[in-house]
């Protein structure tokens, strides 16, 4: 056989190959040598030292073999992405807690600052997910990812700039913080507002309202960060939770004065409570589902069931959801 001195160079949405004498190797062939199908003697096996065949067939094998490989290797990337979220869980353990009434939570930010490390290797296992990867995976799968993904990198944002007073002080003045492309999701550099308007709530996608009580913007009118990760086998009784928790605040929601009065996120996001989630085609119908959480007496559901209910959109506090300001308030 000829020696092999010329590169083969493939290309694929997770691999990059390279046979010359300073071999390197990537993130597909790594997957590959975990599940034992990698290995120099399997390429070299092809040969035409057995075979008997011609070089420039060697080559074609080689190359089938290699493509091959690749598609095994997105299955094991696949099956070894951990679904429990397991290290966002220490993170959030440690670095998260409710308030007395369990309706919103502070963050520690400043020892979450000084001991990155978890954070870090979460977001290198979420930076690692292929896009033929995700798409492989539940819708449930898909969504605890892409919330996930928002608040990890949510958090990395604020550490990468603490002590900051709100999430809103971040950035050049010509572009929100939520507009910065820092996140590594599916092969390029990401905004948080792409994560939460062109994947969450991509249009058809998942349909889901009760995301926004779910991502976390690091601010005391934000719905509440969870001091646990969201899994697809939770995903339906954590969105319920989360949903039912910030509903239950009065002082981010409540019937007073007569009205009702409620967070601005219902008039940002007003057309997500009008697509028929479980039947709910406006905020009346939402408010009447959540009754019991905003408290509401016979009189004002009747309001609610008879179109008659009046709105008061309150204020948002952006200030930093910080442990530390939350202890001094």
């Amino acid at each position: 056989m000829m020696p092999l001195t010329h590169r083969i160079i493939l290309r694929s949405s997770e691999a990059r190959f390279e046979v010359n004498p300073s071999k390197t190797v990537s993130r597909g062939t790594r997957a590959l040598e975990r599940t034992g199908m990698y290995s120099p003697r399997v390429l070299d096996g092809f040969t035409s030292k057995r075979a008997g065949l011609s070089a420039a067939f060697e080559g074609v094998l080689k190359h089938l073999l290699f493509l091959v490989m690749v598609l095994i290797s997105n299955v094991a990337w696949s099956e070894t992405f951990d679904h429990s979220h397991a290290t966002f869980s220490i993170v959030l353990e440690n670095h998260v807690t409710w308030n007395d009434a369990g309706t919103a939570t502070t963050v520690d930010y400043k020892t979450l600052k000084a001991n990155p490390a978890n954070l870090t290797q979460y977001l290198t296992q979420l930076s690692s997910v292929q896009k033929t990867t995700f798409d492989d995976w539940t819708k449930n799968q898909q969504l605890a990812y892409l919330i996930n993904t928002y608040n990890a990198y949510t958090l990395k944002l604020i550490i990468d700039h603490y002590p900051e007073d709100s999430i809103r002080d971040i950035g050049p003045f010509w572009k929100t913080p939520w507009e910065i492309k820092f996140i590594p999701l599916f092969s390029e550099k990401r905004s948080l507002d792409y994560v939460e308007h062109q994947r969450i709530r991509e249009p058809g996608a998942y349909n889901e309202p009760r995301i926004h009580f779910a991502v976390n913007c690091a601010s005391i009118g934000c719905p509440a960060l969870r001091t646990e990760p969201f899994t697809a086998d939770k995903l339906e009784q954590q969105l319920e939770d989360s949903t039912q928790r910030f509903l239950r605040d009065n002082t981010r929601n409540r019937y007073r004065d007569g009205e009702l009065q409620v967070s601005p996120i219902f008039k940002w996001y007003r057309e997500d409570f009008q697509k028929g989630w479980n039947g709910v085609n406006s905020l009346n119908e939402f408010f009447l589902r959540y009754a019991e959480a905003l408290e509401l007496s016979d009189a004002q559901r009747q309001e609610l069931k008879n179109d008659n209910m009046t709105y008061k959109f309150l204020d948002y506090d952006w200030s930093l959801n910080d442990n530390l300001k939350g202890a001094m308030n």
